[in-house]
């Protein structure tokens, strides 16, 4: 897809200032001209230390859609978190709303 399509709700904070031209959201922008620095990210398989493991999901089926998070400790079970949403929801935002459960839950425990 040569084409990106940015909307006036991606880029509401201004971490993204210089990288992006605020002035021109919601217009496509061809991923050629958005540096390569800025397209992709080095992600750790794991992080230093860490306690636990998060599994999240976000899934529409028979036109429902939801949410779950699945926290390890270890290979141990230490918490599930699954919610329904409304119909109108996409599975983009369930899977957003499942990385905002996985921080409620992190910053609720000080883990």
């Amino acid at each position: 897809m040569e084409y990106l399509r940015f909307q006036i709700w991606t880029c509401r904070s201004r971490g993204l200032d210089g990288v992006i031209d605020l002035f021109r959201l919601d217009k496509f922008e061809k991923l050629s001209e958005i540096p390569l620095s800025t397209r992709v990210l080095d992600l750790r398989d794991k992080v230093q230390d860490s306690h636990f493991e998060v599994y999240i999901d976000g899934s529409r089926i028979d036109g429902g859609v939801g949410l779950s998070v699945c926290i390890l400790d270890g290979e141990i079970q230490h918490k599930i978190i699954c919610k329904k949403l409304v119909p109108q929801n996409t599975v983009f935002q369930a899977k957003h709303a499942a990385l905002g459960e996985t921080v409620n839950w992190a910053i609720e425990n000080k883990k």
